[in-house]
């Protein structure tokens, strides 16, 4: 039972992150709860699409230029406390 195709954008992004980097740069923004483990799931193409919708981004659960130009700066903050949470400060 596959799900529908979902057709990756040609264009080359010149930094792709990998998807640890995406995780860890959703669980910093406080839309990923889950472990940072490197697998592109069902829980992390959610969180994906959550934070696209906040951000007036298509949805389509793709971290592409435009995403990543949001999240990345969440990426950056995982420093030495790891469980830093955004959704934490913008109470």
């Amino acid at each position: 039972s596959k799900g529908p195709s979902v057709s990756i954008p040609t264009e080359s992004v010149s930094t792709k992150p990998t998807t640890r980097q995406i995780q860890q740069a959703l669980k910093n923004a406080g839309f990923y709860q889950s472990a940072v483990d490197g697998k592109m799931g069902p829980v992390t193409r959610e969180a994906i699409r959550e934070f696209q919708r906040i951000n007036g981004l298509k949805d389509d659960g793709i971290v592409g230029k435009q995403t990543w130009g949001k999240l990345s700066a969440y990426a950056e903050l995982s420093s030495g406390s790891g469980e830093l949470n955004a959704a934490e400060i913008l109470k």
